[in-house]
């Protein structure tokens, strides 16, 4: 296997510090809401005026739609060639008129002129009972003035500025301005009037829909910045499904309404008010309404996974898994690896620990760079042993140690039934932070992923004859970078836990190069010995947690210094007090 240069390491965690130091920078705080989308949800909201109902984009859908019980109505709009705003979905009159032609050919008069209930059918096109009743295609003046104070959702199809501009002068003269929605599909349209109008409700057009999506399917919802205020989505786009309920958590955590078009069956529309849609688009808002009256469906189980896994549940197993996931905890490690740097083999304590508190820092780091929430508030998830999950989810900081632990540790000892048994260990631990309710599906795979990163870099930094070339240093030299370098990591990240691992590691890599000098303990010793090197390692350790808990502050360098301790402790203090105390095997004819 290729070793790793300890300057190629070096500079990968420098760039990875960078890296992380820019995403950090990144992040963002959710939209703050707009008054538009205040009250009650989900909103019925009536395509093109309830078309379902009357001849759609006319003032008798619109009635129609209002009194179906619609809360927002909403309709198309485009240009004639005098710059007359009218509703109208196709860039024709052919499929809905009396007349055929381009409405953008047309003047304000002509398609004023036409017969907009032509082809209205309530019977699949048997017959036409609205025809020449006088139902024509309606202004944008005559909507704002037939609906005063009503909620408007507008569908711009136009892309020119001037008529854009256009359909604001006519908003801001009747005062609509704080109760319309203007959108369109035409992400240049969106962005004239988001100028024109900073402080107007916004919705997606399919730039921003597809860069909210990226950030939701990539995991990087807490580093997207909104610009809209609602995202507007049907469920598939071609044949990828755009519209899931993962997708609606993340964007109401931005403060996004979500409003799902175009939903008619009343089948579909409990599917998508399961999922926690904020709004159906809908032709038929009668329908919509009478789903709605017999009360909101229960919400779609958010995983899958975690559903099938917990329909095993028994009290027997909830028992085993809380068990189970205490082979993660910190305390767990906190006995296992001073035990192995005592008993087994100071060097290789010594990289298993290093290994395992980088790859703490990185999981600590990661979820305070992400900050994606756990399930433990998300209905229809059974949540077990909470206390076990304090902070965010992604990646599973559990998984990820004990992946370190059992992958990395079975390597260096090169002892093929300890992995295997680290193997079954680590799947027992993901599986039980999926069963307890604590992780996604997706934090499980990113500490596994992480896990295996971490191990493939030690074993390969671990063996390389540069890290030789660090003995012929002074040690005072040596003494000071085992001390900067843990603490560089800061720059990173200064949360409480990441001030603990810091800490420690600081500790464990000054004492190493003091205990080396000035020590040099034996490792071997009788079985006696080793049960005594515990007993007096493990009280000093634990006195000096309880002790210095009192004495240090909650705040990052504080705990620095605490932790700093604890590892001084397990590589020196206590290494001296072995010797000190004749706990090591002499060698034979020793006097």
């Amino acid at each position: 296997m290729r070793k790793l240069a300890p300057r190629r390491v070096a500079w990968l965690l420098v760039g990875l510090a960078v890296l992380a130091a820019g995403v950090r920078l990144g992040t963002v705080e959710p939209r703050p809401e707009h008054a538009f989308f205040a009250g009650e949800t989900p909103v019925i909201i009536a395509h093109r005026g309830g078309k379902g109902l009357a001849p759609e984009n006319t003032l008798a859908a619109m009635a129609a739609g209002l009194q179906a019980g619609a809360h927002i109505i909403e309709f198309d709009l485009r240009a004639t060639r005098d710059l007359g705003l009218v509703a109208m979905h196709d860039e024709t009159v052919d499929r809905t008129t009396n007349v055929t032609g381009a409405v953008r050919a047309m003047t304000l008069e002509q398609v004023l002129a036409v017969d907009a209930a032509y082809r209205f059918s309530l019977d699949g096109g048997r017959t036409f009972p609205l025809r020449g009743q006088g139902i024509g295609v309606p202004t944008l003046e005559e909507i704002l003035a037939a609906f005063p104070g009503q909620r408007l959702l507008i569908d711009v199809k136009e892309t020119e500025r001037e008529v854009v501009e256009r359909v604001s002068q006519v908003i801001a003269r009747h005062q609509a301005t704080h109760r319309v929605l203007v959108t369109s599909f035409h992400d240049v349209t969106n962005r004239t009037w988001r100028e024109l109008h900073p402080t107007a409700p916004a919705g997606t057009g399919e730039r921003e829909t597809l860069i909210m999506y990226l950030h939701h399917r990539l995991r990087l919802v807490s580093f997207y910045q909104p610009e809209t205020d609602v995202l507007q989505v049907p469920e598939f786009s071609g044949r990828t499904r755009v519209l899931t309920a993962g997708l609606v958590r993340d964007a109401r955590a931005k403060n996004m309404r979500v409003y799902v078009w175009t939903i008619d069956e009343p089948a579909e529309m409990r599917r998508f008010l399961a999922m926690g849609v904020d709004g159906i688009i809908t032709g038929y808002p009668d329908r919509l309404a009478a789903v709605l009256s017999e009360g909101l469906p229960p919400l779609a189980h958010p995983s899958p996974t975690i559903r099938w896994i917990q329909t095993w549940a028994t009290p027997q197993l909830d028992a085993f898994f809380i068990w189970v996931t205490r082979l993660g905890h910190e305390e767990f490690y906190l006995i296992a690896l001073p035990l192995i740097y005592w008993v087994v083999s100071k060097r290789l304590g010594l990289m298993l620990t290093a290994a395992f508190l980088l790859s703490h820092f990185v999981n600590t780091a990661m979820k305070n760079f992400f900050a994606i929430p756990r399930p433990t508030a998300i209905q229809g998830i059974r949540i077990l042993y909470a206390e076990s999950a304090p902070g965010y989810a992604f990646p599973s900081g559990h998984t990820q140690g004990t992946a370190v632990f059992w992958g990395y540790g079975p390597r260096l000892f090169r002892h093929r039934l300890l992995g295997w048994v680290g193997l079954g260990i680590i799947a027992l631990v993901a599986l039980s932070r999926l069963y307890l309710g604590v992780h996604w599906p997706q934090d499980i795979l990113g500490g596994l992923v992480i896990a295996a990163l971490v191990t493939v870099i030690a074993l390969r930094a671990s063996g390389h004859p540069g890290w030789g070339k660090l003995a012929t240093r002074p040690l005072s030299w040596r003494t000071a970078l085992a001390l900067a370098a843990p603490l560089a990591l800061l720059a990173v990240d200064r949360s409480l836990e990441s001030a603990k691992v810091v800490g420690f590691l600081a500790g464990l890599l000054v004492g190493r190069e003091l205990e080396q000098a000035y020590i040099s303990f034996p490792q071997p010793a009788t079985v006696p010995q080793h049960l005594l090197r515990l007993i007096l390692g493990y009280s000093g350790l634990f006195v000096l947690r309880v002790a210095t808990r009192a004495v240090f502050a909650e705040a990052a360098l504080p705990q620095v210094a605490r932790y700093l301790t604890m590892g001084l402790w397990v590589v020196l203090a206590a290494p001296a007090l072995f010797v000190a105390f004749r706990l090591y095997r002499r060698p034979a004819g020793a006097g």
